[in-house]
């Protein structure tokens, strides 16, 4: 028979979580793992849960699958449905006016946050604002996936836990996981499809778009990793570099495709492939004072105009229009050619491409200028400079 948890079908734990199945007349058309509102009337009828004649054929686990009692799993009649694409802000072009006030004000809490680090805290807000723009064949443009490492021995424990707090404020959707290798081995990552039951099984991984993923690898250890825990991996390597999740069917997989940043906590570099890996530069005072450091950030967010311009911020600048004009293209060619005399690869310029438009967008500007470009070869070059393979 399947469980509770099946029959309620949640890919992340939610402690008094409701689900309802949505009755929908009218021919919308849904995609997998959309977020919609949905306005209609309840139903609570017991009979709904009463198998029929015309359902014999179907196994017991199939019948208790598809009939769900509508004390547990309630109909919705739906009457109209909304689907939640892009958010719509009314004050945008405000938002984008004070641009760099907000960031200001972004910037000093993270940069505290992340142990007095302005480097740091300017490439995570780049990540807060990334979103793919452009897909070509396995490449996505605009995803800026990021590794932070190298934060004190003494935080190891709560660091991660304590940041992931503080950015469940400022954004929308976002889920917490832990990476250890009894996690890896065990829990169910992606979708599987339940023959028994004759249904998709839900896996952690399936995340509507948008939703910020927070990886912690500090309590991972060594140890060998059984089949699943080597599907686990791929999954998260594909998710991260490819922004795709494969679902299985048992005889057969899908892809299908994401749109998750990825924000990784690991004490040395991550054991998934991610491009972009900064490592902290603690500043001692912030880390003897850190409790402070946390109680003075949520004071500042108790702000409520303060805290709703920072979400409407990174709201409106993440779906912006932004354009590379040909003025600054030959400024870019010729960065290029001694960056590569510097031995700095084509995947680094690509990231430079990357930076270059977030850290524009950031500040509030659709079209990227000189004085950007060169802050952001500026802010890479030091970025790599505190990596161990360039010490």
């Amino acid at each position: 028979m399947c469980r509770k948890s099946n029959i309620l079908k949640f890919s992340i734990p939610i402690d008094g979580g409701k689900a309802c199945i949505v009755k929908v007349y009218d021919g919308t058309v849904l995609k997998l793992n959309q977020v919609i509102d949905v306005i209609g009337f309840v139903s609570l009828d017991p009979t709904l849960g009463t198998v029929h004649d015309s359902e014999d054929e179907m196994n017991d686990a199939e019948v208790s699958t598809h009939n769900p009692p509508p004390s547990l799993v309630p109909r919705l009649h739906a009457v109209r449905i909304n689907q939640l694409g892009k958010s719509e802000i009314p004050n945008a072009p405000e938002i984008v006016s004070k641009a760099q006030l907000i960031r200001g004000d972004l910037h000093i809490i993270l940069s505290q946050l992340l142990f007095g680090d302005h480097l740091a805290a300017d490439y995570l807000i780049c990540h807060l604002l990334s979103t793919i723009f452009v897909r070509r064949d396995c490449l996505c443009l605009g995803t800026f996936p990021l590794n932070i490492t190298n934060f004190p021995a003494s935080k190891r424990d709560t660091f991660p836990r304590e940041f992931y707090n503080f950015l469940t404020l400022i954004v929308k959707k976002s889920h917490f996981l832990e990476v250890t290798l009894e996690n890896l081995n065990e829990l169910a990552l992606i979708p599987k499809k339940d023959y028994e039951c004759d249904r998709l099984t839900s896996g952690a991984l399936q995340l509507s778009d948008n939703t910020h993923l927070v990886m912690d690898e500090t309590g991972l250890t060594t140890g060998e990793l059984t089949v699943t825990g080597k599907g686990n991996y791929s999954a998260l390597s594909d998710l991260l570099m490819f922004q795709k999740l494969t679902y299985d069917f048992k005889y057969y997989t899908m892809e299908y495709e994401t749109d998750i940043p990825v924000l990784i906590f690991s004490d040395v570099k991550s054991f998934i492939p991610c491009p972009m890996q900064i490592a902290l530069n603690v500043d001692a005072e912030s880390e003897n004072l850190y409790g402070q450091v946390v109680e003075a950030a949520r004071q500042y967010l108790k702000d409520e105009n303060r805290l709703a311009n920072i979400r409407q911020y990174l709201e409106a600048l993440r779906h912006t229009e932004f354009v590379i004009n040909e003025d600054i293209t030959k400024v870019i060619q010729e960065d290029f050619v001694k960056l590569r005399s510097a031995n700095i690869s084509v995947d680094n310029m690509h990231a430079f491409m990357v930076l270059a438009r977030l850290m524009s967008l950031s500040y509030g500007k659709t079209a990227l200028d000189t004085e950007c470009w060169k802050k952001s070869v500026q802010l890479e070059m030091e970025r790599l400079s505190r990596l161990p393979q360039r010490g």
